[in-house]
């Protein structure tokens, strides 16, 4: 069996990673330490914002 090795990355490394990426990995953090269940409502939260934002932007009466 495979055992998984908890490994510590510095705040330096996560920043210089950040700053490399433009990715925030502090966000990516906070999500992973998420459960599935919580992780699912995020999704499902995201994908909703999107199609609002994405049906706004398609009203004529916006684009003007």
């Amino acid at each position: 069996m495979q055992r998984k090795v908890a490994t510590r990355i510095s705040d330096d490394d996560l920043r210089r990673m950040q700053a490399e990426t433009g990715v925030d990995v502090y966000a990516i953090l906070d999500l992973m330490a998420q459960t599935p269940t919580q992780r699912l409502r995020l999704a499902v939260a995201n994908v909703q914002n999107l199609a609002r934002l994405h049906a706004a932007t398609k009203r004529p009466e916006v684009r003007k």
